[in-house]
């Protein structure tokens, strides 16, 4: 718990109900004392041998890390360019820390850990404008009861400043001289070349011995005779490159993004890649989807049993009730018994529905196998320290956890504390040999699964994270779910709007996370058709032009299609994974540059090629439309927009591609931002005039 003040200043009271809220966790206080951050321990239990400095230098790093990280701030490493620093120097990444600091939040944390170097000085120069509001900042949290006329503060106007200007103005900025009066706050020290040309114009300047901080450091082989402290270290990826060059020296070099000298901005816009959907990519998805299509296994916009909301649903009971499932469950059992042995276990799951009854299926197979389950434990995360078998669980030496599904592991993680501590607590030992077996295992990136089995020291060699499918899945809960958005959206509307029967059908819809409304249609395209809101599924299709028995044949795709032969849910659960193994950055155990980030990252723009999923490759609308679902905004639009962008979308409205199928669904992108309004929205005839309120409402007009 970090406070900007002195321990003295928290009341006990305050202590007591903080650590009420943290249940039996060590409490350690850092606080802000006359000669810097000092850290005690206040309550529940100590950490033994623990290092207070080390653990002042730790919480440093991280807490600035954090802000250093932010996009903008932190140019990164990729497989595409390096970046030409304002020195000359080139760089795989590049940090400029004085465009993280965007709150007084921000300025405050920042302000912290600078307490100790500005608590004897009024004078700061900073190495970059960017900076100056931090020390201005930091001096009046330094001296917050003082309105001082000596504080002072100075910027380099650019890093190939000459030593003359710098001279002149800092005789002009700091006319009293003494010794060790002036700060100079860095933004990064690389080589410490920069530190060394400040000392030496501060020294002509009178300022014999000025302090210097950086609040970052990067990794350098060069030794300087000025001596700076960091706040934070940078990674290796951050280290002056050898003279030539060996990136740009190297056979298909990259590109050197100059960064201006006296902006620190990149001379080059962003640069845009396009990346598209592949059958190489599509193909584990496939052939996942392909096994479970039709039984319900996949599902949209569904809200679980225990509260969490998913864009993309997985349904075990359902997937359970297919025969192939059964098959590989078998298959991974037998793994799982050749990985632990003849010796007894203790298996333990939450208490929800799948996880019970995939746990009994497992159960029963172990024991048949030979295997003696000496206690089974049914308690979610928190429940586990006051189960009533908590004692015999924390004595098997081999325990299994059993999930239905597993997303970032913190379930899985959660239980592994928790045996640690029921372990200890009945005098033994923290170790316990774990193994997890999961029904599906559907992370949102390579690193997240890698994560997870970490977690039960999992390896090739000796297997103990077990998983019955895998597949890559957004992990997107109200905030980013693209049904929940557009469901937020038309509540939004005026209470008329809201009323007309398209919006009202749509909002029941969503409300009700009605599987067979998946895509917003707007059944006026063609204008011949006099309108009624359908009130089933068959309606629905009759008015979206079914075929002649009335089915909706507008999910159909050739046997050919990289997504398989799927429709619905299946389908854009087909789509979403797909889109989401274009984020990979490992493929088959080798790095790659992903194809698609999970947020943009300056300075490149990684967007999905719009001739080869609106004007081209995938005509089938249903696609379309599943592809938008699926993709983040960024994904969508590039930066500096797209001329093919534009030219696909119109093409879309203007030659009848979209069909009613897509009329509603291109309205709702254009709502929540995730492509351009273009005028060939409005030059659609919609059938009344509350239509056309409503069109325009969505367009934002």
């Amino acid at each position: 718990m970090r406070i900007h003040d002195s321990a003295d200043s928290i009341s006990s009271d305050v202590l007591d109900d903080f650590a009420s809220r943290i249940g039996r966790s060590p409490l350690y206080l850092l606080s802000l004392e006359k000669d810097g951050p000092r850290v005690a321990h206040v309550r529940g239990p100590r950490v033994d041998n623990l290092e207070t400095e080390v653990l002042i230098g730790a919480l440093r790093q991280a807490d600035v890390e954090s802000l250093l990280r932010r996009p903008g701030a932190n140019l990164p490493a990729c497989d595409v360019i390096h970046y030409c620093g304002p020195g000359g120097n080139h760089y795989r990444a590049f940090s400029r820390p004085g465009f993280a600091l965007h709150t007084t939040d921000d300025f405050d944390s920042i302000s912290f850990w600078l307490y100790e170097y500005l608590r004897n000085t009024a004078k700061v120069v900073v190495d970059h404008w960017s900076m100056v509001a931090l020390a201005y900042s930091a001096l009046a949290y330094v001296r917050p009861a003082q309105v001082d006329s000596s504080v002072a503060v100075e910027s380099v106007t650019s890093y190939d400043e000459s030593d003359y200007d710098l001279t002149s103005r800092f005789r002009r900025a700091f006319p009293i001289q003494g010794d060790k009066d002036i700060t100079v706050l860095l933004s990064v020290n690389s080589t410490g070349h920069f530190a060394h040309r400040l000392n030496k114009v501060l020294t002509a300047c009178g300022h014999t011995r000025p302090n210097m901080v950086a609040l970052s450091q990067a990794p350098s082989d060069t030794s300087s005779d000025v001596t700076v402290t960091a706040l934070a270290m940078l990674n290796e990826g951050h280290r002056r490159q050898e003279i030539p060059c060996p990136i740009c020296q190297a056979s298909g070099s990259k590109s050197a993004v100059p960064v201006e000298p006296n902006s620190y901005l990149m001379r080059l816009s962003a640069l845009s890649l396009k990346a598209i959907i592949t059958r190489q990519i599509s193909k584990p998805v496939r052939d996942v989807i392909e096994r479970y299509s039709e039984s319900g296994a996949f599902a949209i916009h569904r809200t679980h049993a225990d509260g969490r909301h998913h864009a993309y649903y997985i349904d075990v009971l359902s997937m359970a009730g297919h025969p192939v499932f059964a098959r590989r469950l078998d298959e991974r059992v037998d793994e799982l018994v050749s990985s632990i042995g003849a010796e007894p276990v203790a298996v333990l799951h939450p208490d929800l529905e799948p996880a019970r009854y995939l746990a009994a299926m497992v159960i029963e197979r172990i024991q048949a196998a030979g295997i003696t389950v000496q206690v089974v434990v049914e308690a979610n995360e928190r429940a586990v320290i006051t189960h009533p078998d908590l004692g015999k669980l924390g004595q098997a030496s081999r325990v299994i956890i059993v999930d239905d599904v597993v997303i970032t592991g913190r379930r899985l993680l959660a239980y592994r504390q928790q045996l640690i501590s029921a372990r200890r607590n009945a005098g033994l030992d923290g170790r316990v040999d774990l193994s997890a077996f999961v029904a599906v295992a559907r992370p949102s990136s390579e690193g997240a699964l890698q994560g997870t089995q970490d977690i039960v020291h999992h390896t090739l060699s000796a297997p103990r994270f077990f998983a019955i499918e895998q597949i890559l899945l957004p992990n997107w809960s109200e905030d980013e779910c693209n049904w929940c958005r557009e469901a937020s959206f038309l509540q939004g509307l005026p209470t008329q709007m809201r009323r007309h029967p398209i919006v009202s059908a749509r909002i029941a819809a969503l409300q009700q996370e009605d599987q067979e409304s998946l895509l917003f249609s707007w059944p006026t395209a063609d204008g011949d058709r006099p309108w009624r809101t359908p009130s089933t599924r068959d309606e629905w299709a009759s008015a979206l032009g079914g075929d002649a028995a009335g089915n909706d044949r507008s999910w159909e795709l050739n046997p050919e299609s990289i997504f398989g032969n799927v429709q619905g849910a299946d389908l854009l659960m087909s789509v979403a994974a797909s889109v989401q193994r274009l984020r990979l950055t490992r493929l088959d155990g080798v790095r790659v540059e992903s194809r698609l980030d999970e947020r943009f990252r300056s300075p490149i723009s990684k967007t999905l090629d719009p001739e080869l999923y609106l004007l081209g490759r995938f005509y089938e609308p249903i696609i379309l439309a599943a592809i938008m679902r699926a993709a983040r905004p960024h994904d969508l639009r590039p930066p500096e927009g797209d001329e093919r962008l534009d030219l696909g979308l119109a093409n879309q409205l203007q030659y009848l591609t979209t069909s009613e199928q897509m009329l509603g669904e291109l309205l709702v992108q254009a709502a929540l931002g995730n492509v351009p309004v273009i005028p060939q929205f409005f030059d659609i005839a919609f059938r009344s005039e509350a239509e056309q309120e409503i069109a325009g409402r969505f367009l934002r007009k």
